[in-house]
């Protein structure tokens, strides 16, 4: 495992993976990774550049740069726009690569661009794509979607002035309904992307009164409905107060939570004829 913090390092490093002939994985926070039992044979990256700056309404933010630490920069600077990701996990970087969202909000509204290397590139040169270029979608990306691999270096925000008492309050009303809404036990995150109701047309000739919001229909609906919140698999649990997570009660394996996956699958598919999507990453599964 290697924590890089330069772009001197991310070279050296490359160097070495190249002569050891080593696969790699790039590694955020983790805040949506399930791993293996058996591990993963190959070299993890965590990126840790951090720095962050700002140029009027834009900042400029490393990809190893916490969000909560990102939030607090734009409360100090009186730059809205992103409370809605306070109490997520994870990085800059990571939330480039899922889209993350919470809210109702997308990560790729505040983007302007992002900077990147290129794995497949012996030299490692710094690459930018404009918004557009990174073909965001629902916690979907090009970098995602990608086979070459690409390292996430900075991204480029544009944030909105905004006075630091209202930036506070709001802070504080999403982070509030965070706490009271999801579990305190540790997860992997939102387990499923919620569905679009556009790819199941079905949803609304054979079901009534069905929780819809902005096209959308929660993951975590459809689990509950098939009575599966608090059903275990060693220590892993669907958690009662939210059935899009999958919490840890101690010592729970991979293969708990990989269990309770499959079965949120096939229940939902028998009940209402939907495929749930994993939002989390696997990391060292055959």
């Amino acid at each position: 495992m290697a924590l890089i913090r330069s772009e001197e390092e991310l070279k050296a490093v490359f160097q070495d993976l190249k002569e050891w002939g080593l696969d790699y994985f790039i590694l955020g926070s983790g805040s949506n990774l399930l791993v293996s039992d058996k591990g993963y044979n190959g070299a993890v990256l965590k990126i840790e550049y951090d720095e962050i700056t700002k140029n009027n309404n834009e900042v400029i933010a490393g990809a190893g740069v916490k969000l909560n630490a990102l939030i607090n920069f734009c409360l100090k600077e009186g730059l809205g726009g992103l409370e809605w990701a306070v109490g997520i996990p994870g990085t800059v970087g990571g939330a480039v690569y899922g889209n993350a969202g919470a809210m109702g909000h997308d990560f790729s509204e505040n983007i302007k661009a992002v900077e990147f290397f290129s794995g497949q590139d012996d030299d490692l040169k710094l690459k930018t794509f404009n918004q557009k270029e990174c073909e965001f979608g629902y916690r979907e990306s090009y970098f995602k979607k990608s086979l070459k691999k690409e390292i996430i270096w900075r991204a480029f925000l544009s944030l909105n002035n905004c006075d630091p008492k209202i930036l506070k309050d709001k802070i504080k009303e999403y982070l509030t309904y965070r706490l009271n809404r999801q579990p305190r036990y540790p997860s992997a995150g939102s387990v499923f992307k919620n569905i679009l109701v556009s790819d199941y047309p079905h949803l609304l000739e054979k079901f009534n009164d069905l929780p819809i919001k902005n096209g959308k229909l929660a993951a975590g609906y459809l689990i509950e409905a098939c009575g599966l919140k608090g059903e275990r698999r060693g220590e892993a649990q669907i958690a009662a107060e939210h059935a899009n997570f999958i919490i840890n009660l101690g010592k729970a394996r991979a293969s708990d939570v990989l269990a309770l996956i499959k079965l949120c699958q096939e229940k939902v598919w028998e009940k209402f004829g939907v495929k749930l999507e994993p939002e989390i990453k696997f990391l060292g599964f055959d």
